[in-house]
């Protein structure tokens, strides 16, 4: 039995342990698409920086 792909929304919440929707993903046998999509009106805001787009990149890169 085939089962459609489970896309997790990965917004701003980027942790892996204690994450319901990527739990729930992966216990339900199908493939899981991890999904971050850059905001650009989030990175204008100024609290937005160079080393917090640094974080988010690791992040995603321990995502892989």
């Amino acid at each position: 039995m085939t089962h459609s792909p489970r896309i997790v929304w990965f917004k701003r919440d980027l942790r892996v342990n204690d994450h319901g929707p990527l739990l729930a993903a992966a216990q339900s046998n199908a493939p899981v698409i991890p999904l971050y999509i850059v905001e650009p009106e989030y990175w204008q805001h100024p609290f937005a920086s160079c080393r917090h787009w640094h974080f988010i990149h690791d992040s995603l890169c321990d995502l892989d």
